[in-house]
């Protein structure tokens, strides 16, 4: 059994990435979300609020984002 790789010191695996983006739209399945000037189709966590013109937390992984939540201003 091998252990995970760990990440230290706020260093992402270079395929993934944090940004924050704008919150475009918001229905029962996706949130789509404008980031460095293209727009993105995003999962979110359950229980997320997401409100449309408010930043919101990505999360990419490979091909996929993840809308972590809003973004307290």
């Amino acid at each position: 059994m091998t252990s995970p790789t760990v990440y230290m010191g706020g260093a992402l695996p270079p395929d993934n990435g944090l940004r924050i983006g704008t919150a475009v739209s918001f229905t029962n399945n996706v949130v789509v979300v404008q980031v460095a000037g293209s727009t993105v189709n995003c999962g979110f966590l359950e229980g997320s609020t997401v409100v449309v013109g408010q930043p919101v937390a990505l999360l990419r992984g490979e091909s996929s984002w993840l809308c972590l939540g809003r973004v307290s201003t």
